[in-house]
């Protein structure tokens, strides 16, 4: 395969993986891995195999690292079970409107579940609300750095 197109393909997919981490239906880290792998696939010499498990140590922590931070805050703040399993249907309800719209999601979906099924008051349920939206936030802050990383190791090790 041509070298343009393959690096063409590599950006393509690089510039998807961005875009992932703020459009909910798009693998943002994920992506920017494939885009490694394809490039070391069809341009061995191109890059190094150290950036390319590099960058999928780093897809891992943040596929890991946003569900630990998304159900650890909920969970630090007194959700239970119910409560998680509200924020996150509440989010996966709202994936088409965005970031915004899915942290709205999880908060309104935890606080009806931890009301409704968990028996809390609304009180309680606010409060686990509250935690489930500050770890879906902190978990969305997370896979930014990641995939800003992935991105720069991936650009600094083609260019260099």
């Amino acid at each position: 395969m041509d070298a343009p197109l393959v690096w063409a393909v590599t950006a393509a997919l690089a510039l998807a993986g961005a875009a992932g981490v703020f459009l909910p239906l798009l693998p943002g880290p994920p992506l920017i891995l494939a885009a490694a792998v394809i490039n070391k696939a069809l341009l061995p010499q191109a890059l190094s195999w150290w950036t390319v498990g590099g960058l999928g140590v780093l897809c891992l922590a943040a596929e890991a690292g946003q569900l630990v931070l998304t159900l650890g805050g909920a969970k630090r703040l007194g959700a239970s079970k119910w409560g998680m399993a509200g924020a996150a249907a509440g989010a996966l309800f709202f994936i088409f409107g965005g970031v915004l719209w899915m942290l709205v999601g999880a908060a309104a979906g935890a606080l009806v579940a931890e009301a409704a099924f968990a028996g809390r008051t609304w009180d309680q349920a606010a409060k686990a609300a509250l935690g489930a939206t500050l770890g879906l936030a902190a978990s969305l802050a997370g896979r930014v750095l990641v995939a800003a990383t992935m991105l720069l190791w991936l650009l600094a090790d083609a260019v260099f």
